[in-house]
């Protein structure tokens, strides 16, 4: 029955980590479910991935993920090249056996929208420390040849 809020924050193009948790050495795997909005009285709203303690059982799309340790009790939601349409609210809910004892999270995610003029301006200057690098290498390839 235990349930919990918190605030997420993104930026816009990136991957960002909702996070769900749930002691899996003393309970074992557990089904677990993400959805949009607010962990409803069953299941989940709007159902986004579903897993069955081991692995992805259901995805909405290749968009939501379930972090890597999920075998460990770390079943946190991964959203791949997060929108600012992405923003809300997320509900996971960990199925414990028993009546009424569902793990249930809440957590809301704020995207930031990422700035198109900053980003161009950083790609530009990215590309000119690639060229140095490489010019870089270069020197370094002919101090090898000398000696």
């Amino acid at each position: 029955s235990g349930s919990s809020a918190q605030t997420v924050y993104g930026n816009a193009g990136q991957d960002v980590t909702l996070p769900c948790r749930y002691d899996a050495r003393y309970y074992g795997y557990l089904p677990i479910c993400w959805g949009r909005g607010p962990v409803p009285l069953r299941r989940c709203n709007d159902e986004i991935v579903a897993t069955d303690g081991v692995r992805v059982i259901r995805r909405k799309t290749q968009k939501y993920d379930i972090s890597r340790r999920m075998r460990w009790g770390d079943v946190s939601l991964i959203i791949r090249n997060a929108a600012e349409t992405d923003s809300g609210t997320y509900g996971c809910r960990v199925e414990i056996p028993g009546l009424f004892n569902d793990q249930k999270v809440n957590v809301r995610l704020i995207i930031k929208k990422a700035c198109t003029y900053k980003c161009t301006y950083n790609n530009n200057d990215d590309n000119n420390n690639d060229n140095n690098n490489n010019n870089n290498n270069n020197d370094n390839n002919d101090d090898n040849h000398h000696t």
